[in-house]
C-alpha cells in the first residue's frame, strides 16, 4: 500500500510538472502573441491623425518613444513572473524575467513630440503600416491564435480534471482575456485607421485639386485683367480719334476667344473635378466620425467657387469692353465719314451763295428775290 501510494504520489507530481510546463509554454506564447499586438497598437496611436484631418496645417503629429517595446516587455515580464510564482517555477526563467526587466528600466526614455508634412509618401508609408500589421493580424488569428486558444482551453480542462491546485488557473484565465482584449483593440484601431487614412488620402487629393484650380483661376484673373487695360478698353490717350481704324480688331477678338475658353476649360475640368472631390472628402470623413468636414475646408471650397462666378463675371466684362470698343470705333469712322459730308455741303453751299451773290450792279435783285433763288438752288 505504501508503495502504491507513492507511485501514486510520484505520478501526481510528473502530471503536476507536465502541466505546469504545458502552462509555462501557453503563457509564453500568449505573452508573445500580446506583446506584438500591444506594440502594433502602440504604433498606431504613435501616429495622430486628427491634427492633419481638422486643422489647417497638414503636419503629422507623431510621439516617438524608444521605451514602447520595453514598456510592453516589461508589463508582459510582470505577469510572467506572477504566475510562475503562484505555479512555483524557478531556476532559468526567473533570471530571464529578472533580465528582462532589468533591459526594460534601462531603455524608459521618451522624446518629444515630432511633426511630419502629410504628403503622398507619407500616406503610401502609412498605408503599408497599416496594412502590414492588418495582413501580420490576419496571419495570427487564422494560424498562432486559433492554435493557443484551443491549447489554453485543453489545459484548462486538464488542470480541472488533475485538481492542480499549485497551477493558477485564475491567472490563466485572466492572460486569454487580456489577449481577447488587446486582439479585439488593435482590430478596432485597424479599422479605425483605414478610415482616417482614407479620409487623408482625399484631403490630400482635394488640397492639390484645390491649389490647382486656385493657380489656374488666378493666372487667368491676371491676364484678363491685363489684357483689359492694354487692348480690350479704348483709351484715347492711346488711340487717335481723328484716325479710327479696325485695325489689330481681329487679334484682339482672337485673343478674347482664346482667355473665354480657358474660363470655359477651368469650369468643365478643374472646378468639377474640384467640386467632385470634395464629395468624395465629405463623404471619406462621414464614414468614420459624425462629424461634418471642417469648417476650413468648407469656407475655402465656397470661396474659390465664388472666386470663379467672379471671374465668370471678369471675362463677361471684358467681352463687353471689346464690344464698346468696336462701337466706339465705328462711331468714329461714322462721324468722321458725316464730317467730310458735312464739308462738301458747306463747300457746295458756299459756292451757290457766291453764285446768287455775283450780279451786275444795274440787275442786282431784291434780297427777298436773292433768299427764293437761294432757296430755289438748294432744292434743285
Amino acid at each position: 500500500l505504501i508503495a502504491d501510494g507513492l507511485d501514486q504520489l510520484l505520478t501526481s507530481r510528473y502530471q503536476v510538472m507536465s502541466l505546469q510546463q504545458r502552462a509555462n509554454e501557453a503563457f509564453e506564447a500568449m505573452s508573445r502573441v500580446k506583446l506584438w499586438m500591444d506594440e502594433r497598437i502602440k504604433i498606431l496611436k504613435k501616429t495622430n491623425l486628427n491634427a492633419m484631418l481638422y486643422e489647417a496645417s497638414l503636419s503629422l503629429s507623431i510621439t516617438n518613444s524608444s521605451s514602447s517595446s520595453s514598456e510592453l516587455a516589461n508589463d508582459s515580464s510582470k505577469s510572467y513572473q506572477s504566475m510562475q510564482r503562484k505555479g512555483s517555477f524557478h531556476g532559468n526563467n526567473n533570471n530571464n524575467i529578472n533580465g528582462n526587466n532589468n533591459n526594460a528600466q534601462l531603455a524608459l526614455s521618451t522624446s518629444p513630440t515630432t511633426n511630419t508634412v502629410a504628403d503622398d509618401d507619407t500616406l503610401l508609408r502609412l498605408e503599408k503600416e497599416r496594412d502590414g500589421i492588418a495582413l501580420r493580424l490576419h496571419q495570427i488569428e487564422s494560424d498562432d491564435l486559433a492554435k493557443l486558444y484551443d491549447t489554453v482551453r485543453n489545459l484548462e480542462y486538464d488542470v480541472d480534471a488533475s485538481n492542480a491546485v499549485s497551477i493558477d488557473r485564475d491567472t490563466l484565465v485572466s492572460s486569454v482575456e487580456s489577449i481577447e482584449a488587446s486582439h479585439q483593440q488593435l482590430k478596432d484601431l485597424i479599422s479605425v485607421r483605414g478610415l482616417e487614412l482614407d479620409a487623408l488620402k482625399h484631403r490630400i487629393d482635394w488640397g492639390n485639386q484645390w491649389h490647382k484650380s486656385n493657380s489656374h483661376l488666378q493666372t487667368i484673373a491676371r491676364k484678363l485683367c491685363d489684357f483689359n487695360v492694354k487692348k480690350a478698353r479704348y483709351d484715347p490717350a492711346k488711340e487717335n480719334p481723328d484716325k479710327p481704324s479696325y485695325q489689330g480688331d481681329h487679334e484682339i477678338t482672337q485673343s478674347l476667344q482664346f482667355l473665354q475658353d480657358r474660363v470655359v476649360e477651368l469650369g468643365d475640368r478643374h472646378m468639377v473635378s474640384l467640386a467632385d472631390s470634395y464629395a468624395e472628402l465629405v463623404e471619406s470623413y462621414s464614414r468614420f466620425s459624425h462629424e461634418h468636414v471642417p469648417d476650413f475646408i468648407s469656407s475655402k471650397q465656397a470661396d474659390l467657387k465664388l472666386k470663379y462666378d467672379d471671374l465668370r463675371h471678369l471675362a463677361s466684362y471684358t467681352a463687353d469692353l471689346v464690344t464698346q470698343r468696336a462701337t466706339i470705333t465705328e462711331f468714329l469712322l461714322r462721324a468722321q465719314d458725316a464730317y467730310h459730308e458735312g464739308e462738301k455741303i458747306k463747300d457746295v453751299v458756299y459756292k451757290k451763295t457766291r453764285r446768287i451773290m455775283m450780279k451786275d450792279e444795274d440787275g442786282t435783285p431784291s434780297l427777298d428775290v436773292r433768299v427764293d433763288q437761294f432757296k430755289q438752288e438748294i432744292k434743285s
